[in-house]
């Protein structure tokens, strides 16, 4: 069955990576909102799918931009409607505050390639999904999620306890970046300064290029399988 997509982009770095040629491949329509070219968020539920991505907006009480209410107000929306959606980093954060969870700095900014796995209090809502037991998935935040009430953590790392939720079997948040290609990891490097911070968890330039050739292909394909079977 082919699907409508609903895809909302906050800036230009932080696009929709392998997922847009993903669900295009697969002849899925897809709308792509671009908030960093003015296009507003949609207000109608036209979409079988939901997909938000990254933003360098924080969740924890100073002023943010007009669209950040008016996109949760659309999860809600989406979610009381049991469609299917995905939120990555940002977009995690804010589908967890649309379902009642909070968002709080993280203890550690993590940057580049590290470990994500499944802790023994998964639930087996995402048993069907064909997500990994254990990955290296691409991480660029400081902030986290707290779990919401009624899902289920999926992934953690050694750095962030939460970096993957799920509420039901339509509902998926990830912390780290599930979507990245080439493109997109080399446009953060540029676009922003997190790999400059000091933590144990933030790699160096060098380090994340290196990861492009080590780890990226491996995570396109756990991507393209999550997608394959979410989609289904």
């Amino acid at each position: 069955m082919k699907l409508r997509a609903l895809l909302i982009q906050h800036t230009a770095a932080d696009s929709a990576g392998a997922v847009l040629p993903f669900l295009q491949q697969w002849g899925h329509h897809c709308e792509l909102v671009r908030l960093d070219r003015g296009e507003p968020i949609p207000t109608c539920l036209s979409a079988d799918l939901l997909m938000t991505f990254g933003a360098p907006v924080s969740l924890l009480g100073g002023p943010v931009p007009e669209w950040v209410n008016q996109e949760e107000e659309l999860l809600r929306r989406y979610v009381d409607a049991g469609k299917r959606i995905i939120g990555v980093c940002f977009g995690a954060q804010l589908l967890a505050k649309s379902l009642g969870a909070s968002v709080s700095k993280n203890d550690f900014t993590e940057a580049g390639w590290h470990r994500v796995w499944q802790g023994n209090d998964l639930m087996g809502d995402s048993a069907e999904c064909d997500l990994p037991s254990e990955m290296v998935a691409f991480h660029w935040h400081q902030n986290t999620f707290s779990i919401p009430p009624g899902a289920s953590r999926i992934f953690q790392s050694e750095a962030c306890e939460n970096q993957s939720f799920c509420f039901g079997t339509n509902v998926f948040g990830f912390q780290f970046h599930f979507e990245v290609n080439e493109r997109t990891v080399r446009a953060y490097l540029a676009a922003s300064q997190l790999w400059r911070k000091q933590s144990p968890f933030v790699q160096s330039q060098d380090e994340i290029l290196k990861g492009l050739d080590s780890h990226l292909a491996a995570q396109q394909s756990c991507l393209e399988l999550f997608l394959r079977r979410f989609l289904q």
